[in-house]
């Protein structure tokens, strides 16, 4: 399958310089490309971009990283490295390293670095909020019907 790409001249500007007309496009073009890249099957895909005679082939696999890289810029998502998850986490990176490669949180791998998106690192410390909370709310109604916890207004 050829998937042609074409690039304006703005396309590698800051977001900050492109003005809303720009933006939109641009938003609107990863989006076709990602609906795109959700449908690929096969085991490459051949890029052409604009009118060079050259094509690019490149595994699907990657171009739906990339798809996923796009579409999450565009949308001023930010990937943080492990380092960070960690900082967020307040844990060390070897166990962030571990919640990811054992699926807990999505990560995406450029090349050996291993990105994850910031928005992702918050769900996952939110759902250990409750999880934690939940867990302690249990606690105390059981040591209360124990008469271990006596409750005093």
């Amino acid at each position: 399958m050829y998937i042609y790409l074409i690039l304006k001249k703005y396309t590698f500007m800051k977001t900050s310089t492109l003005s809303p007309k720009q933006k939109n496009e641009e938003q609107k073009s990863i989006l076709q490309l990602n609906t795109i890249a959700k449908r690929l099957k096969g085991k490459y895909v051949q890029l052409k971009i604009n009118n060079e005679e050259q094509t690019i082939k490149i595994p699907i696999s990657s171009f739906k990283e990339m798809m996923k890289i796009f579409l999450a810029s565009s949308q001023k998502q930010v990937f943080v490295s492990t380092s960070r998850a960690a900082a967020i986490l307040d844990c060390s990176r070897p166990h962030v390293v571990s919640l990811l490669e054992n699926g807990k949180i999505p990560f995406i791998k450029v090349g050996s670095h291993r990105r994850i998106l910031e928005k992702d690192i918050y769900d996952y410390k939110n759902e250990l909020k409750q999880m934690r909370k939940s867990v302690l709310t249990n606690m105390i109604i059981e040591d209360e019907e124990l008469g271990v916890y006596a409750f005093k207004e």
